[in-house]
């Protein structure tokens, strides 16, 4: 029957024991782990992936470096940087979008606070990610199409923020 599924919360270390016997599919066990598609960055509107590579890269160096000095967790995190296109400016980090991240207690100090080590992390990413510039959209130089994102179509508006870039980023924390 295909009528049991079982969804475990990735914040919970979980596994499952192997299952000797049949190898019919219509009479076994089936387990999906791991992601459906490798978390990555997604872009919207004038600053495209190769333009914000190089700015995005050093940021990320600069984030890993500082959460390393942190307690491990594991989970996910994601956020979105809202770049202004006229100066390459970082004008807020939105999130956390999605927060998963569960502390390791082994990598707790003695009566250290779980929550606190959470909220450490989205400050830390939160002061360095704001920081991060990007390469200026010249809006005179023909080179791109506004993005309109209250329609979600190129070419569409004229305002001061249709050069701006949107940068979803997915953390992933694990051990």
């Amino acid at each position: 029957k295909f009528n049991r599924i079982v969804a475990f919360d990735a914040r919970v270390p979980h596994g499952v024991r192997v299952v000797e016997g049949t190898r019919d599919p219509m009479h076994s066990r089936i387990v999906l782990h791991g992601w459906f598609a490798e978390p990555a960055p997604f872009f919207e509107g004038a600053l495209d992936e190769y333009q914000a590579a190089d700015a995005l890269q050093e940021a990320l160096d600069v984030l890993f470096e500082q959460l390393a000095q942190l307690p491990v967790v594991v989970g996910v995190l994601s956020f979105r940087l809202h770049i202004n296109g006229a100066d390459g400016c970082v004008a807020s980090v939105e999130g956390p979008l999605t927060d998963t991240l569960v502390a390791r207690p082994q990598a707790l100090e003695r009566g250290e606070d779980p929550i606190g080590v959470r909220d450490a992390i989205w400050t830390v990413i939160s002061s360095i990610m704001s920081q991060a510039r990007f390469p200026p959209i010249d809006g005179s130089s023909g080179e791109h199409q506004p993005f309109d994102r209250s329609t979600n179509r190129i070419g569409t508006s004229s305002d001061e923020h249709s050069r701006d870039s949107w940068i979803t980023i997915p953390l992933v924390f694990d051990d």
